[in-house]
């Protein structure tokens, strides 16, 4: 009887780890393709020539918003979590700095990621 009852326990525990485990998998998995919309956004803002004071690259701190989704398969079925992505392009003394942030809208918990980088002449992609 005692051997049944740590059986049982431990069968308990060992479903809550493989709970735990695979809701930390998802959110992981959540949280990449959030790095790689900014990313994406980052690579598109660099490739772009910088030639001020035309756009992107004025002489105004310029924002931009748009609307994005992540999915996400897995043995045919999506996972999809609303976002939005901003993008904030500010002119400092040696160049423009690039923000790009993306926040989940429907996601429990939130999720939030940003990055950063300074565009300028001298930046990888420029002619």
């Amino acid at each position: 009887m005692v051997v049944m009852i740590l059986i049982g326990l431990l069968s308990i525990s060992a479903i809550d780890t493989v709970t735990l485990l695979d809701r930390s998998s998802r959110r992981q998995a959540m949280h990449t393709s959030a790095m790689e919309l900014a990313q994406g956004r980052m690579e598109e803002l660099q490739s772009t020539n910088y030639n001020p004071p035309l756009a992107p690259f004025t002489a105004l701190i310029t924002t931009q918003t748009a609307n994005v989704i992540l999915a996400l398969g897995k043995a045919g079925t999506n996972i999809l979590m609303g976002g939005l992505m901003t993008t904030v392009i500010a002119p400092v003394t040696r160049g423009h700095l690039v923000t790009v942030k993306v926040a989940t809208t429907n996601a429990t918990p939130p999720l939030q990621v940003q990055l950063q980088t300074l565009i300028n002449e001298k930046s990888g992609n420029q002619p």
